[in-house]
């Protein structure tokens, strides 16, 4: 044995160092060839059926894109009694947040976007924990497989800047806030806000419903951060503030009810803004944030349009 080696101090030493370069030469290496997730899915819960939850999330991140990617998964719960640790293990989630129940889903949306502004992932898909067709009611007037697979194996890809989920990419219109459902008068204020002109009462917009859709970072970050903050403010807005005695939306206050912090009016102007916010609702820019999706087997694209719906 080499003489200077038959000192522990000497052996306990080597030892160490043969550690650090096990460490530097094997460990941290491969720890930075691991792919990092491009792909974030929000959710705002609130006391859906986590079982079902469970399902459609773990169908969404095996979608052959969203594989690609690699996927990590947010949870936003607005119900105080919710257990956030069985919320984590069983979705498989990075993150459980407990939020204030107010503004909807909508304000959850906002809050997410402004605390994630600056490091928001290449695609985030927001959404409701209750999807159509598989939701806490039993709706099977469009079966979740259906959804599914028209919404993301055939619709979603590297091209796709903004997409509308609920309605598998085909545009809702309205015009200047007038939607078949009813008038929404702050919705051309907003694109004023938005794009410094008043709203061209010529032309249609499309609009978002249901609270289910996938956006590109750059079309997030196109946008400044203060205009989230700012429609964040408003859906969030506390009892007694104008925004609740708003007539938003028009015509459906009996429907909806009176407007409050946990059911605001206003998120229902905000459930169809996205695609303005995001600069998609005019159909100039409307196949290019949609991309070239591929036709489902058995169905043709027509000169490469979309298709339509209203509601």
């Amino acid at each position: 044995m080499i003489p200077w080696l038959s000192s522990p101090v000497a052996r306990v030493g080597l030892a160490i160092l043969s550690c650090i370069v096990f460490i530097h030469v094997w460990i941290l290496p491969s720890q930075k060839h691991q792919k990092q997730p491009q792909f974030q899915l929000v959710i705002s819960h609130y006391n859906e059926n986590l079982s079902k939850v469970k399902d459609w999330v773990t169908a969404v991140r095996e979608m052959p894109f969203v594989k690609e990617l690699g996927s990590t998964v947010t949870v936003y719960t607005k119900n105080k009694h919710t257990n956030l640790d069985q919320i984590k293990e069983l979705l498989d989630a990075a993150e459980v947040i407990r939020l204030p129940n107010v503004g909807r889903e909508q304000g959850t949306y906002m809050h997410h976007i402004n605390k994630t502004y600056d490091h928001i992932y290449p695609y985030t898909m927001f959404s409701q924990a209750a999807i159509t067709g598989l939701n806490d009611t039993g709706n099977t007037s469009r079966p979740f497989t259906d959804w599914l697979d028209k919404s993301l194996r055939y619709k979603f890809t590297n091209e796709t800047k903004f997409f509308n989920l609920q309605h598998g990419g085909n545009p809702i219109f309205c015009v200047c806030g007038d939607c078949p459902t009813g008038h929404f008068p702050l919705l051309p204020q907003l694109q004023t806000l938005f794009d410094n002109k008043v709203c061209d009462s010529t032309e249609r917009q499309s609009i978002s419903w249901l609270g289910q859709f996938i956006v590109a970072k750059e079309k997030v970050i196109a946008r400044p951060r203060w205009i989230y903050e700012y429609i964040g403010s408003l859906v969030d807005a506390p009892e007694g503030h104008w925004i609740h005695q708003e007539q938003e939306p028009a015509g459906l206050k009996k429907t909806l009810g009176e407007s409050l912090p946990d059911n605001p009016l206003f998120g229902h102007t905000v459930e169809r803004l996205w695609p303005t916010l995001f600069n998609c609702s005019n159909e100039p820019e409307m196949p290019g944030c949609m991309g070239s999706w591929s036709p489902m087997p058995g169905q043709k694209k027509k000169d490469g349009k979309l298709g339509e719906s209203y509601i």
